[in-house]
């Protein structure tokens, strides 16, 4: 797909509506400024009950189903965003469902800086919605509570030895956010941060999950 594009003369941006809420951008900004010192492990999740239907796309093997790819791929990206570099999958666990795709799946990842990422993710309907990430470094913690949809309810906090530091989020959905930045984008031709490599980047992060956890053929059917 990015071979089509570059040939075409188009742009491919994958739609990861979270990366375009200001929240997000404040996290980021968090880690680049050196707020919490060097990045040394993130663990972030994605729970969110979808229940058991034949018909229902994420629980088919024949439609790409699975936790990872629909839930998952998402603290994956969160992880990608603050870290800028392709991970070593370590090791991943997965549980399948009555159709054969991962009800739940969990993975260890270790960046080129050291740094460790530990990714779960379940669609069991014995769970609740959550979706926490936690950003540990040498000189503090941030934590972010809802990251993937911040104006439905999210909290985003600082903490280091000078104090501590609440963000404030904006109540605008991260599609309408999304939907401005992709519009200007297009009209000035700058680059997105959901474009290009990274998109290569994200896919064989997963692919490599899937194989980890034992689930080559599910993944390559």
């Amino acid at each position: 797909m990015l071979a089509a594009a570059k040939a075409s003369g188009k742009r491919l941006i994958e739609a990861f509506h979270y990366r375009y809420h200001p929240a997000f951008e404040i996290c980021l900004n968090w880690v680049r400024a050196g707020r919490i010192g060097e990045v040394q492990s993130i663990e972030v999740a994605f729970d969110a009950p979808i229940a058991y239907d034949q018909t229902e796309i994420r629980h088919r093997i024949d439609t790409g189903g699975g936790a990872m790819m629909d839930l998952g791929c998402y603290p994956l990206s969160w992880a990608l965003m603050i870290i800028d570099a392709a991970p070593e999958i370590v090791d991943a666990s997965a549980t399948l469902s009555k159709g054969g795709v991962d009800e739940a799946m969990s993975a260890n990842l270790q960046f080129p800086s050291g740094a460790t990422a530990k990714i779960s993710t379940s669609m069991s309907i014995d769970l609740s919605f959550r979706a926490p990430l936690i950003i540990q470094g040498s000189k503090g913690r941030i934590e972010f509570q809802n990251p993937l949809a911040p104006q439905g309810g999210a909290k985003l906090t600082l903490e280091t030895d000078t104090g501590n530091e609440t963000a404030v989020i904006s109540p605008i959905s991260t599609y309408t956010y999304q939907l401005a930045a992709v519009t200007a984008a297009l009209a000035s031709g700058d680059p997105l941060p959901m474009e290009g490599e990274i998109i290569l980047r994200q896919q064989a992060a997963l692919d490599a999950i899937y194989e980890a956890a034992g689930l080559r053929d599910l993944r390559w059917r």
